[in-house]
């Protein structure tokens, strides 16, 4: 009888164990993951794609481009048109109007700067190129130049805008020290963890 009334006792408590189980899982997981949670917005992130190496080339490709002042004629086309508007007659009979297309698969532009350059006012969808033209001076050379000079500047801003950028060397010190604490707060808790467990099974052990 006693028997009887204590497996009747019981028998709830076990359909309910797996439930606890469970509850007691979420608690501990909850928990573990709150320091990395409240701490993890001081992370340096680096989007896909990119490493710290990357970067640094990406930057030092900048610093040696932004040096040149404009696009070498290599890989662009070049045409001459007819100017049109003031300018006198000279201006509206020759041919000094320049149009430069520069494709964006030309190894003067970066492979990680095109997505940028896609989304710019100069870009070409039909020939995936970058086009610019001028008509200011009277002779082609000068006209040629300056739209060489334009193209360099839509790069050039281009891959400015296409490289992360990085926290400062004091901030990068700062997510060193918050990870470091990060790391010992997990370690006491899953020491704490340990303990408890060992707690447990020394009294289920009784």
């Amino acid at each position: 009888m006693r028997h009887h009334v204590g497996e009747a006792w019981t028998l709830p408590f076990r359909l309910y164990l797996p439930r606890l189980r469970m509850l007691r899982q979420y608690v501990e997981r909850t928990f573990l993951s709150l320091p990395y949670l409240i701490q993890s917005r001081y992370i340096i992130s680096i989007p896909p794609g990119w490493t710290l190496s990357s970067i640094d080339d990406a930057k030092r490709w900048i610093a040696d481009f932004r040096g040149h002042k404009a696009i070498k004629k290599e890989d662009t086309e070049v045409t001459f048109a007819r100017s049109s508007g003031p300018g006198g007659q000279h201006v509206n009979t020759t041919n000094s109007k320049a149009v430069v297309k520069l494709s964006l698969k030309s190894s003067q532009i970066p492979s990680w700067a095109r997505d940028a350059l896609r989304q710019s006012p100069s870009y070409i969808r039909s020939s995936d190129s970058l086009q610019t033209s001028s008509m200011t001076s009277r002779t082609q050379g000068a006209n040629l130049d300056e739209c060489l000079s334009k193209l360099h500047s839509i790069i050039l801003r281009a891959a400015m805008e296409s490289v992360p950028t990085l926290p400062s060397a004091e901030q990068q010190e700062r997510v060193k020290e918050f990870q470091k604490k990060e790391q010992v707060q997990r370690k006491e808790f899953k020491m704490k963890r340990k303990n408890v467990k060992r707690g447990r099974s020394a009294k289920w052990d009784d």
